[in-house]
């Protein structure tokens, strides 16, 4: 194999609440890791986000958003002169024809119709090598007449949609895991609200962290369903886990709570699941490219429209963000999977993640590596 030692910067958006950027980014670059060891991977992160002080691979540190940081994200450009720069949802044009200008080649990912749109303005459309948006086909809108125009008139390609990007587990990493856990497969539920960081209005105009809302809710589906249930807090969770006891020596088996688990070992354990209730970002639409049952909330501005577009398929539960909804819709749920009346998951290793596999086709192509 023909590999030179090449160079690839990613800025993935990154902030004290939302993570799914940088998860995602960080799946690409560790598979790119893996599969080509050989290649300098960097991330121009935010110095306040907690992955800054996680991430694998070297850091540099942008005052606040990368994109609202011209000077730190020039300056990377060129103290490491990147021949790849993947700007995950982030990124100025002037950013964009900045890495072009240096030399590199340029990859935008979106995940919306918005973000899509920003991808296509003309200095960005003139500045990528690829566009990727990482959404269900089926749930976005295709691009408009005037998008189709513009593109045809500046002879560029549409972003290509190539769906959500995860990670699978290896089976035997998957069975220790479940075996910590004392789980058995699709007899258990997921909760994950995210990063961990997002706060929402609750009852009485209450701000509260939405984890803590989710958290009560499996709470009360433990008890009253006799169904375990596992909680991911996020790594953005700013307090201390509740400790869940049956009395004052015993923990309670049926609630498990977590802090944070590597991304394709959450992803072994949401397809192992019976269900899950999630927050409507990136982990929701994997679990519909997994085809796990799902109840699904908005704790952030940007998610109710992706919410909206998934609705109509089979396996989705939408319900309002606090407690009363979210139980009646995890107990819905419920009924649903025992009474087979919803699509229930695919077994684990049956699902490939052709995302991952465009990604990586695509970049070994920009880079020339055969």
């Amino acid at each position: 194999m023909n590999i030179k030692k090449s160079v690839v910067l990613f800025i993935p958006v990154s902030s004290t609440s939302g993570i799914g950027e940088y998860s995602r980014s960080l799946i690409i670059a560790e598979e790119l890791n893996r599969q080509l060891p050989e290649i300098q991977i960097h991330f121009l992160l935010n110095r306040h986000a907690k992955c800054s002080q996680t991430c694998p691979f070297e850091v540099h540190l942008s005052e606040g958003s990368a994109t609202k940081d011209t000077v730190k994200v020039k300056s990377v450009i060129d103290s490491i002169s990147p021949d790849l720069v993947i700007f995950d949802c982030a990124g100025r044009a002037s950013h964009f024809k900045y890495a072009k200008k240096s030399g590199a080649k340029v990859i935008f990912i979106s995940q919306h119709e918005k973000k899509r749109a920003r991808g296509l303005g003309v200095t960005r459309l003139l500045n990528s090598d690829r566009q990727w948006v990482a959404q269900i086909p089926s749930s976005i809108k295709p691009l408009s007449w005037l998008q189709k125009l513009k593109l045809r008139l500046l002879n560029q390609s549409e972003p290509q949609v190539i769906g959500p990007i995860f990670k699978l587990p290896k089976i035997n990493e998957l069975n220790v895991l479940l075996e910590n856990y004392q789980l058995e497969r699709n007899k258990f539920l997921i909760f994950n609200a995210g990063s961990g960081g997002h706060i929402v209005e609750g009852h009485s105009q209450k701000r509260e962290l939405a984890s803590e809302i989710f958290f009560e809710v499996a709470k009360d589906v433990s008890r009253s369903l006799g169904v375990k249930c596992v909680v991911v807090f996020g790594a953005n969770y700013p307090k201390e886990l509740p400790v869940i006891a049956t009395s004052e020596r015993d923990l309670d088996p049926q609630l498990i709570c977590v802090r944070e688990i590597d991304n394709h070992l959450f992803i072994g354990l949401l397809s192992s699941s019976m269900g899950a209730v999630l927050a409507g970002g990136d982990t929701f639409l994997q679990a519909i490219e997994l085809k796990v049952n799902c109840v699904v909330t908005a704790v952030s501005k940007d998610q109710p429209k992706r919410i909206e577009a998934c609705s109509n398929i089979n396996l989705v539960f939408p319900r309002d963000c606090n407690e009363a909804s979210l139980i009646s819709g995890t107990k819905e749920l419920v009924k649903s999977v025992k009474s087979n009346t919803k699509l229930v998951i695919n077994p684990i290793g049956t699902n490939e993640c052709l995302a991952l596999t465009t990604a990586l086709t695509d970049i070994k192509t920009l880079l020339q590596i055969q």
